[in-house]
């Protein structure tokens, strides 16, 4: 889980020669509401959070680092964090996997899951946002 910045800018280029300008919207749309709504559920300070709720972020980087990017390739959004170098690795996987799925083996790490309650969230909105367009 994550992606690179060096891609993000590759695709960024290609995204407003490539893709329809009403397609490019609502993928951007649908890009921002599910890193904003992700962003949100994750909170600062307190106790550890519960396996089954979203992660607690003590430095606030991994609220900062979820990106989207639009794939004109795929004509679709790419939603996500993205791989930090030199960041720890939980269970022989990058942080934000961990929280995702969990980990297994002898570094258990229960499912703190984020993203995809996030892209549940808006994915149910998405009526909504078609009937912009």
């Amino acid at each position: 889980m994550g992606f690179k910045l060096t891609r993000l800018k590759t695709y960024e280029r290609n995204v407003r020669n490539n893709l329809d300008p009403k397609k490019r919207q609502f993928l951007t749309k649908f890009g921002a509401f599910t890193r904003q709504d992700a962003r949100q559920s994750i909170r600062s300070g307190g106790p550890v959070a519960a396996p089954g709720r979203p992660p607690k972020s003590r430095t606030g980087a991994l609220k900062r680092f979820i990106l989207f990017f639009v794939d004109t390739e795929n004509e679709s959004v790419v939603i996500g964090p993205q791989i930090l170098p030199g960041k720890d690795r939980i269970g022989g996987v990058t942080q934000p996997a961990a929280h995702e799925y969990g980990t297994h083996g002898t570094r258990r790490y229960a499912m703190r899951p984020f993203m995809r309650p996030a892209f549940d969230r808006t994915l149910a909105k998405l009526e909504g946002l078609l009937r912009q367009f």
